[in-house]
């Protein structure tokens, strides 16, 4: 199996495991996975039994709810797009999932910096007037640096490959056919430009005047001896 599609493969996974980790004063609130980021919905508190505790009894506890991320999703098809092309596309295109594999890192680290949005979904669950920045902490996971790491890595070893095979794997370019009518009509414009010399024929050299015979053969033939 290719080496690429198994860091792809790793990103995907990573999406199931918790992504942040929602606390309060040390104590964990809540815990996010890529897949509920990406799907968004109903988070279960982990201190959701103490919650009822405080609570009135005639008031109904609910769970927060958190919206659809944009940058996860876009994150997870990167991951699952590369991961088929990987799988796909012959050694010498693999620069194409190379360079989408930089939006998939770009789209996870976007997510971190506005991850603290988050927090507003939990707000019904304290007094209006608390500042949730100053008591809530979102903190990233180790899968999210792995989802970070194994996209980067997948990125560099299909770029290594698609730049290496690129070169070697490129087909020799042929050279152009050119058409036997096509010689013969540009041969005929060049001799009606440029005409050949004329030439004696075997007649014309016949009637051509005997040549003078060498002076010095005729001065040897008439010295006395």
């Amino acid at each position: 199996m290719k080496i690429s599609a198994i860091f792809y493969a790793i990103v995907i996974l990573a999406f199931f495991m918790p992504f942040f980790l929602v606390s309060c004063d040390k104590t964990e609130v809540a815990s996010l996975s890529g897949v509920k980021l990406v799907i968004g919905g109903e988070v279960k508190l982990s201190i959701a039994e103490e919650i009822e505790k405080i609570e009135d009894v005639g008031k109904k506890y609910q769970n927060p709810v958190v919206s659809i991320q944009p940058f996860a999703l876009i994150a997870l098809f990167i991951a699952v797009l590369a991961l088929v092309l990987v799988l796909v596309l012959p050694i010498q295109f693999y620069l194409l999932p190379a360079y989408i594999s930089i939006i998939g890192v770009l789209s996870l680290q976007l997510l971190n910096v506005g991850i603290l949005q988050i927090i507003t979904a939990y707000q019904p669950l304290f007094d209006p007037s608390i500042d949730l920045n100053s008591i809530l902490v979102i903190k990233a996971q180790p899968a999210f640096w792995l989802a970070n790491l194994a996209f980067i890595l997948g990125g560099i070893f299909t770029l290594i490959a698609g730049v290496k095979n690129s070169s070697i794997s490129a087909p020799a370019q042929k050279p152009e056919e050119v058409q036997e009518e096509f010689i013969t009509s540009e041969i005929q414009e060049w001799v009606e430009e440029y005409p050949l010399e004329e030439t004696f024929s075997d007649s014309d050299e016949e009637n051509l005047p005997a040549e003078e015979e060498n002076p010095v053969h005729k001065e040897e033939k008439n010295t006395p001896e």
